[in-house]
């Protein structure tokens, strides 16, 4: 409901314009479902994008820019892998942290625009951020963390911890839409201005 109500508030997108951009604001998170509920279910994550812009009166908006995600991939020679060894919920909330820093560092019309990167699950955000540790150090953490450290020497960027099923609308859609991946139904991804990596 959250989500729904905030959607209705958005301005339409201006994707085209990256001069108004000032912040851009990532939600991630991931999901596993419960299988004995839904035997086709399998872990997935989602990312969705904001975009915070400046009006020529000098006021913020904002707007959706996009929104992906995908299953958790496990096969290192699969062109989507990002090293997770299995599929669970950890592996989803990593798996969008790098998808959600990936697409930051494609989009370079704006390098100097701030970005947040907003997550609910610490083991994912603390973890790629360097302000905790990780006792299963594996490819996944590996790439994780290396495109953490990338992305915070090419432009401004910052985590934030959100809690999870707390109303946030933003994080509320990113779980909706990795929760109906997982669920394998179908998810209309918008055409925008930068689109998946």
């Amino acid at each position: 409901p959250n989500t729904q109500a905030a959607l209705k508030m958005l301005p339409p997108s201006f994707a085209g314009d990256p001069d108004r951009f000032v912040h851009l604001h990532i939600f991630t998170d991931g999901s596993a479902l419960d299988s004995s509920k839904n035997e086709d279910a399998e872990p997935a994550w989602a990312v969705v994008i904001i975009v915070e812009a400046r009006q020529e009166d000098g006021k913020s908006i904002f707007s959706l820019l996009n929104f992906f995600g995908d299953l958790v991939v496990t096969a290192d020679n699969m062109p989507k892998s990002v090293g997770a060894d299995v599929a669970n919920s950890l592996t989803a909330e990593r798996s969008a942290v790098v998808w959600a820093i990936l697409w930051r560092l494609q989009f370079a019309a704006r390098p100097d625009i701030p970005t947040t990167l907003y997550y609910d699950a610490t083991s994912a955000g603390m973890v790629a951020s360097g302000s905790a540790g990780t006792k299963d150090p594996n490819m996944l953490f590996t790439i994780m963390r290396g495109a953490a450290m990338l992305i915070e020497q090419v432009t401004p960027f910052s985590f934030v911890h959100v809690k999870a099923h707390k109303g946030h609308p933003w994080n509320e859609m990113a779980d909706a839409v990795a929760k109906a991946i997982a669920s394998k139904q179908r998810v209309f991804f918008p055409d925008a201005a930068v689109s998946m990596p």
